[in-house]
């Protein structure tokens, strides 16, 4: 092999395809105005929904972090694909920005994934904005598009919290934000087993349950990996007994949310739980934390209950990281806030969670 050939020869392949990749999406159905609403095209375009989200790994734009899709596991996700050299994508993505500020409070997460060979030309644009809300990502190599088949550009696809695909949205109009922002507030207040039960292409999900809480009324940290071969994400963090003599509760973090009557354990349910400093601003080293079989002797536990209805208190999980009681409410009914950056083996556990006191710790 010629040596000094071999940059060129990489750089005619990116080049090649670049050129591959504009005349599918340009050439299918174009790069313009939305055709579809939150629904799907029709054709093989459509095929995805109802379908998981594929595993991919992407490279972080604009001083962000890589991105694996696992790790969106637990959010309801617009995934947003967009190209510098498509000018809708830039016309879109300052409404999607504005859109995830607001609807971040919610669970809802907004990632652009650029498809730019050189991603020189996207950090060129997205220095057009001093900051960004949403979560920026590269995929110069396009796994998305080759996964997902957008038949124009931008396409965005609305993904549950099981990582689900239950609609899309091709091309862009400008009325197409509050579309788009309807139906991910409409995926995040209707309760999983709702959505699964729905038509595949997600457009029409049954109506929530009256007696069931919204399953996103609360931030949802990203959670990815397993503990005990099983995915965890909890959505709130509750006040579970009265405060302790020395100032410390026992707060569990759980994938049910509300503070409504209990319902019957269902194997398969899951609790973090720990015994805490209650106090705006204490910051708790989390691997400094006893650990116990039993419960009612446990600083720090993960359990889920079994076939029988019995809760199984995990051996294996030994968590390192910090947890932050950002504030401290005092009162029942009253919620705080918590960040907790947590490892244990292969899971990881990061971002913010409300705090609900369903008991008083007075």
């Amino acid at each position: 092999m010629n040596v000094s050939s071999f940059p060129y020869h990489a750089l005619a392949m990116r080049s090649l395809r670049t050129a591959v990749l504009k005349a599918l999406v340009v050439g299918l159905a174009g790069c313009g105005a939305s055709s579809a609403g939150t629904r799907p095209d029709d054709g093989h375009q459509g095929a995805v929904i109802g379908q998981p989200l594929p595993d991919m790994q992407l490279t972080a734009l604009n001083g962000g972090k890589n991105l694996r899709m696992s790790e969106l596991r637990g959010k309801v996700v617009l995934l947003d694909v967009w190209a510098s050299w498509c000018a809708p994508c830039k016309e879109e993505l300052p409404m999607l920005d504005d859109m995830a500020a607001k609807l971040r409070k919610k669970g809802i997460e907004i990632v652009a994934v650029s498809v730019d060979d050189d991603r020189q030309d996207a950090e060129a644009f997205l220095q057009s904005r001093p900051s960004w809300s949403i979560r920026l990502v590269h995929d110069p190599e396009g796994k998305v598009p080759g996964s997902l088949q957008p038949p124009k550009m931008p396409s965005s696809y609305l993904i549950d919290r099981a990582g689900v695909i239950r609609g899309a949205n091709f091309g862009f109009s400008r009325d197409d934000a509050e579309k788009i922002e309807a139906r991910l507030v409409e995926i995040a207040d209707t309760p999983s087993e709702a959505i699964a039960s729905a038509s595949p292409d997600g457009t029409s999900p049954a109506a929530p349950v009256a007696s069931s809480p919204p399953a996103a009324a609360h931030p949802v940290p990203a959670a990815s990996g397993l503990i005990d071969g099983r995915p965890f994400a909890p959505r709130l963090a509750r006040v579970a007994g009265r405060m302790k003599k020395d100032g410390r509760v026992l707060l569990s973090l759980s994938e049910r949310t509300g503070c409504g009557p209990s319902r019957e354990p269902t194997p398969g349910d899951a609790a973090l739980t720990m015994v805490l400093p209650w106090k705006d601003g204490s910051k708790v080293d989390l691997a400094s934390l006893a650990r116990s079989r039993k419960r009612s002797s446990a600083a720090i536990s993960f359990g889920r209950v079994n076939a029988a209805k019995k809760k199984e208190v995990s051996s294996t999980f030994k968590p390192r990281g910090t947890v932050t009681i950002v504030s401290a409410p005092m009162d029942p009914n009253g919620f705080g806030k918590m960040t907790i950056d947590l490892v244990s083996g292969d899971y990881t556990l990061s971002g913010d969670l409300d705090i609900e006191v369903c008991v008083s710790p007075k």
